[in-house]
């Protein structure tokens, strides 16, 4: 019986440093890629617009090549929230950046990274005005017709599990002439 008792505590330990290292290190991985969103502007539309779209459950963007990716260059990424069977997930899809294009592939299909599983909620904002006829404000979609990107992005998640508790994840995006 003793035995059985150490053997579940010792699982729990576990199950609580794999959650406790999801909740700092996932934070640290969406600030990267996110702040190194570029202001890069769609070729052929008119007025310019800015390479960058966001909702309420998806935002995408083009950034530099992911870190694990020996080979250098822009991708394009789209962090996306995805009902599972109760639960939402939190993914990465990522491919690489076609100059030339005129708006983002309507459809990524890989490769997928799967960022964070068993989320009650999940929900971007976004900071900043649009256009030079804008004003700042927050909103939770940012239009593709934008002629900048947004000042902040807003992340906020909500997990089952009380006690895994995450903050809000403010990410400052470098905008040109700023």
């Amino acid at each position: 019986g003793a035995l059985r008792m150490g053997s579940r505590s010792w699982e729990a330990g576990l199950k609580k440093s794999q959650e406790t290292a999801e909740l700092r290190s996932m934070p640290a991985f969406l600030r990267r890629h996110l702040s190194q969103a570029l202001p890069l502007k769609w070729e052929d539309t008119q007025p310019a617009r800015v390479a960058f779209e966001g909702d309420w459950d998806r935002v995408r963007f083009i950034a530099p090549a992911p870190q694990r990716h020996s080979g250098a260059g822009l991708y394009e990424f789209s962090l996306e929230a995805k009902q599972d069977t109760e639960d939402k997930r939190l993914l990465l899809y990522y491919e690489p950046y076609l100059p030339g294009e005129d708006g983002f592939r309507t459809n990524i299909e890989s490769p997928q990274l799967v960022l964070m599983e068993g989320l009650e909620d999940i929900s971007f904002d976004y900071f900043g005005k649009e256009d030079a006829k804008d004003t700042e404000k927050w909103r939770d979609r940012w239009s593709e017709r934008a002629e900048w990107l947004p000042r902040l992005v807003r992340l906020t998640l909500k997990t089952r599990n009380e006690v895994a508790r995450w903050p809000e994840l403010l990410i400052a995006l470098h905008r040109a002439g700023d």
